[in-house]
């Protein structure tokens, strides 16, 4: 980005106090100096959401990883009781 000199500064005042008259000029510069601070405030909370996004996702890929895990290993406790219990029904039962 290309800085001012001081003679641009000087002609931009210039040009400022012509056009705008000397009791003007510092409400307008607060106005700009308040839009300015405005601008930068939102574009650093844009920059910083994106940081807390980011983190969850790497955090959710462990997540997936270890509820795949336990996924299969309950299927493989839920296959085996059924096992057991299908073959206790299968026995035949002693009558007294």
């Amino acid at each position: 980005m290309h800085i001012p000199s001081l003679t641009g500064i000087l002609f931009l005042l210039l040009v400022g106090v012509v056009l705008f008259g000397p009791s003007k000029l510092p409400q307008l510069g607060r106005a700009v100096g308040s839009t300015l601070k405005e601008f930068k405030l939102a574009s650093q909370g844009l920059l910083s959401d994106d940081a807390p996004k980011a983190i969850a996702v790497e955090e959710k890929a462990p997540v997936k990883q270890t509820e795949q895990e336990l996924r299969v290993q309950i299927e493989k406790e839920i296959r085996a009781q059924m096992e057991a219990e299908s073959k206790a029904a299968a026995q035949p039962t002693k009558q007294v």
